[in-house]
C-alpha cells in the first residue's frame, strides 16, 4: 500500500486511552469435552485422580502401557471422517502449525526446569536422573528448533525426523520418572486440588512435562503427514508429472493428530496451575524458573486461541481445498489507480479451481471480454436500484464492487460471473497491486520475453499501466496463438499472471513460509480480502474481524467511502484527511465534527499523469456511514448532486452521500456534525467509557486526526495523529 510518509502517532491525557487495531471479537462455539488423551500409535486412557501403581510403567518407544489392576478404559481412537480437512490449510495455515510446534517446545523447556523440585528426597532420585536425561533431549528439541523462531518455514524430513527422535526420547524418559512417582493421573484443572506439598506440586510438573511431550510427539506427527504436500508445492502445474495431492485420509490423520496434541497441552497447562510453588524451597525451584511458568501460564490463554483457531480451520477446509469437489473461486485484481468500494476498478478478473489441495493452471482475463458480449445480448442494463448514483450504464462484473461490505460486493460479483456465461464459484478473493509486488520481492524478478521487459517490485505497476492503458499494448498484437489469453487490452496483464504463476512452482519452503505471511498480513489491511459461500469458513473470517465487511455496531463507528467516477486514474494523485473532533456530554452523547479533506494534485507524481487522460478535476461518490441512531445536525461540501441524507444502502448504518468534484491543486473539504446519543457509559466510580471504530477502505490513502474529549475536561483524553492503514478501534 502506499505510504503516506508520515508515521502513526497516538498521545493520551488522563484519562488514559487506548488505541488498538480493531479485531471483531473471537467468540468460538463451545468445545466439546476433551476426548481420552492417546498416544502416538497407542491407546487412550482416561485419567483418574491420585491413582498409585504398584508397578513403574513399563516404557516402549513413546507408548506405554499400564498394569492391568490399575482403573484402564480403553476406547478407539476416534477419528473425524472424511470430513475434516487441512494440509494444514495449505499455504496459509502451514506457519502457524510451526509456530504452535515452536510453542509447544518453550512449554517443554519451561515445564522442564523445575523438574528439580523433588531431587532432595532420595526415594525419588532414579525419577530425578530420568527427568534430567529428558530435560537434555527437550534442549536438544530447542536447539534445533531455534532458527525457526526468528523465521518460521517448513522443516525437512530429517529435521524433523531428529526432532521426533528427541522428543520421544524425553517423552520415554519423563513417562519413566512419571510411573516411579506414583503414574498420579489427574483430571482437568476443574476438579484437580492445588498440590499443598512439594512433593506432589513436584509430581505435577512432571506429570506436565510428560503430557506436553506427548503434545509435541502429536504436532510432529500432524507435520510429518502433510510434508510431502508442503515440499510438493501448491500449484499443480500443465508440464510437468503430478505431485502428491490432498486425501480426506490424509486430512483425518492430521486432524486427529492435531486434536489429541490440544489435549496433552490442556492437560499439561492444567496440571500447572495445580502445582503451588510456593510450598518449594527457592533453591530448588529459582526465581528465573518460575517467572518463566507464570508468563507461560499468562500467554497460554492466547497460544490456546491460536489452537482453536487452527482446529476450527481444520473443519472448514475440506470445502474449502476441493477434496472431494472442485472449488471455483473468483479472482479479481483491483486497480487502485481508479478506488471503488472494495479498493478498485476490477480490471481483470479469473476463475481459480482448487482440487485435492492444489491450485489448478488458470490465468487472468480482461473483465470487457465477459461484459462487452453480456451488454449486447441485454442491452444497457442499470445498476441495482440502491446504487442509482452509479453514472455508467451497461453494468457487469466490473461494476459489481459498489457495496464496501465486501461479502455483499463478493455475492453480486458471483452473481455477475454466473450472468454472464461464467461459472458457479464458492467466493472471491480480491488481490491489489501490492500484494504481488511483496511477492515479487521474495520470489525475484519476472522475465516476460514476450514484451522484453523484467518486472519487478518497482516497475510492476508503471508497467501494468503502459501495457494496458496506451497504444504500447499494440506490442502484443503479433504474439502467436499461445499467448494470445485474453484480448489485447489485458494481454500483458495475462501473460504477466502465467510467468508470475510459473515463478512460484519452483519458490522453497523459506519462500513459501514469507507467501504464506504476506498473504495472512494483507487482510487486515484489505490488500487481500476473502469471501467464502461456505458458512462455516466465512464465519471463521468475521470471528476474526477478516471479512472486510461494513462495521455495524454495537459501539459508535464511522466508515467513509469514495468511488471514483471521473474516469481516470485520479486516485494516483489523491490523498484524503479526516478530523474528527469528538466530545462527549454529561448524559453520554457523542458530538461529532468531522471534516474530509481532499488532495488531488497531479504534480505528485508526474511519470503517471498520462493517466488523467487530459481531466483536470476528481470526481467522485462519497459516502459517511455511521451509527442507525446518528442524528446529523450539519454539513456542507457535496458540489456534485445526487445528495443522499434519509436513505442507506446498508441495512443497520446511517448514511449520507453525495458528488464530490475536487480541482486539480486545490484542497477540497466538506464538514459534517452529527451525535449520537448513548455513546458513552459512566460506571459506580465515575469513569468514563467510550468506543470508536474507524474504518480503513481498501487501497485508499486515508489520514485521521482525532481527538476525544470527555464532559467537564479542558483536553482531550485521547489524541491519534496518523494513517488509517486498516480498521482502528479506540477505547477511552
Amino acid at each position: 500500500m502506499d505510504e503516506m510518509g508520515e508515521s502513526d502517532q497516538m498521545t493520551w491525557n488522563e484519562p488514559q486511552a487506548q488505541d488498538t487495531v480493531f479485531s471483531r471479537p473471537f467468540e468460538p462455539s463451545t468445545p466439546e469435552s476433551p476426548t481420552p488423551l492417546e498416544r502416538a500409535g497407542g491407546q487412550t486412557t482416561v485419567p483418574v485422580p491420585f491413582a498409585w501403581e504398584t508397578e513403574p510403567r513399563q516404557v516402549s518407544g513413546d507408548a506405554r502401557t499400564q498394569p492391568s489392576e490399575e482403573p484402564t478404559v480403553l476406547q478407539k481412537p476416534t477419528k473425524r471422517g472424511t470430513e475434516r480437512c487441512g494440509r494444514l490449510l495449505r499455504l496459509m495455515r502451514t506457519h502457524r502449525i510451526l509456530s504452535v510446534t515452536l510453542l509447544a517446545c518453550i512449554l517443554l523447556l519451561a515445564l522442564a526446569g523445575v523438574v528439580g523440585a523433588v531431587q532432595t528426597y532420595d526415594q525419588y532420585s532414579t525419577a530425578r536422573a530420568e527427568a534430567v536425561d529428558g530435560i537434555k533431549h527437550l534442549k536438544q528439541v530447542q536447539s534445533l528448533l531455534k532458527p525457526f523462531a526468528k523465521q518460521p518455514a517448513i522443516p525437512d524430513p530429517a529435521l524433523l525426523a531428529s526432532v521426533k527422535r528427541e522428543l520421544t526420547l524425553a517423552e520415554a524418559d519423563f513417562a519413566d520418572a512419571r510411573g516411579i512417582l506414583g503414574g498420579w493421573n489427574f483430571s482437568l484443572a476443574g476438579h484437580m486440588p492445588i498440590a499443598s506439598d512439594p512433593v506432589s506440586s513436584g509430581v505435577s510438573l512432571i506429570v506436565a512435562a510428560d503430557e506436553a511431550s506427548l503434545g509435541g510427539l502429536a504436532l510432529v506427527n500432524a507435520v510429518e503427514t502433510a510434508q510431502p504436500l508442503l515440499h510438493a508445492g501448491f500449484l499443480a502445474s500443465e508440464t510437468k508429472p503430478p505431485t502428491p495431492v490432498l486425501t480426506a485420509a490424509m486430512l483425518s490423520q492430521i486432524t486427529d493428530n492435531f486434536e489429541t496434541a490440544v489435549g496433552h497441552f490442556d492437560t499439561a497447562i492444567a496440571l500447572v496451575q495445580t502445582a503451588d510453588l510456593t510450598v518449594i524451597p527457592t533453591s530448588l525451584v529459582n526465581g528465573s524458573t518460575r517467572a518463566s511458568l507464570s508468563d507461560l501460564l499468562t500467554q497460554w490463554p492466547t497460544m490456546r486461541g491460536q489452537l482453536q483457531n487452527v482446529q476450527s480451520w481444520l473443519g472448514a477446509a475440506p470445502a474449502l481445498l476441493g477434496v472431494t469437489t472442485p472449488q471455483r473461486y473468483l479472482v479479481e485484481l483491483l486497480d487502485r489507480g481508479e478506488i471503488r468500494s472494495t479498493g478498485g476498478f476490477i480490471g481483470s478478473y479469473g476463475v481459480l479451481t482448487i482440487q485435492s489441495g492444489q491450485i489448478q493452471p488458470f490465468t487472468l482475463s480482461d473483465v470487457f471480454s465477459l461484459d462487452l458480449p453480456y451488454v449486447h445480448r441485454v442491452g444497457q442494463l442499470p445498476a441495482p436500484s440502491k446504487y442509482a448514483w452509479w453514472p455508467f450504464p451497461g453494468y457487469g462484473l466490473r461494476d459489481s464492487n459498489l457495496s464496501f461490505d465486501f461479502p455483499t460486493s463478493a455475492k453480486y460479483g458471483m452473481q455477475m460471473l454466473k450472468t454472464e456465461g461464467g461459472p458457479d464459484v464458492q467466493g472471491v478473493l480480491a488481490i491489489t497491486i501490492p500484494i504481488i509486488q511483496r511477492i515479487i520481492k521474495v520470489i525475484g524478478p519476472v522475465q516476460l520475453p514476450q514484451y522484453g521487459v523484467t518486472v519487478t517490485a518497482d516497475n510492476l505497476e508503471p508497467l501494468i499501466r503502459l501495457y494496458t492503458e496506451t497504444k504500447a499494448a499494440n506490442v502484443g498484437s503479433d504474439l502467436p496463438p499461445s499467448d494470445q489469453l485474453t484480448t489485447l487490452h489485458e494481454r500483458f496483464t495475462a501473460l504477466l499472471g502465467r510467468a508470475f504463476m510459473t515463478k512460484l512452482h519452483s519458490v522453497n519452503t523459506k519462500q513459501l513460509s514469507q507467501i504464506a505471511q504476506i498473504l495472512l498480513s494483507s487482510l487486515p489491511t484489505k490488500d487481500l480480502q476473502v469471501y467464502l459461500s461456505n458458512p462455516a469458513a466465512e464465519g471463521l473470517l468475521t470471528a476474526r474481524g477478516l471479512d472486510s465487511s461494513l462495521y455495524r455496531g454495537p459501539q459508535d463507528g464511522v466508515t467513509i467511502v469514495d468511488s471514483n467516477t471521473t474516469g481516470n486514474k485520479a486516485n494516483l494523485f489523491t490523498t484524503v484527511n479526516y478530523t474528527d473532533a469528538v466530545t462527549i456530554g454529561s448524559d453520554g452523547t457523542a458530538t461529532h465534527h468531522l471534516t474530509i479533506t481532499y488532495n488531488f494534485n497531479s504534480a505528485s507524481l508526474p511519470s503517471m499523469t498520462h493517466y488523467l487522460y487530459g481531466r483536470s478535476h476528481y470526481h467522485t461518490y462519497l459516502r459517511v456511514y455511521t451509527s442507525i441512531d446518528a442524528k446529523l445536525v450539519a454539513h456542507d461540501g457535496f458540489n456534485g448532486g445526487m445528495v443522499q441524507l434519509t436513505s442507506s444502502d446498508e441495512p443497520d448504518r446511517q448514511m449520507w452521500g453525495g458528488y464530490v468534484v475536487v480541482q486539480d491543486g486545490t484542497p477540497y473539504s466538506l464538514h459534517f456534525t452529527w451525535t449520537e446519543a448513548h455513546a458513552a457509559t459512566k460506571d459506580s466510580t465515575g469513569a468514563w467509557h467510550y468506543h470508536l471504530v474507524f474504518q480503513h477502505q481498501a487501497e485508499s490513502r486515508q489520514h485521521l486526526v482525532l481527538t476525544v474529549t470527555l464532559p467537564g475536561a479542558d483536553k482531550p483524553a485521547l489524541n491519534f495523529h496518523g494513517n488509517l492503514d486498516r480498521d482502528r478501534e479506540f477505547v477511552v
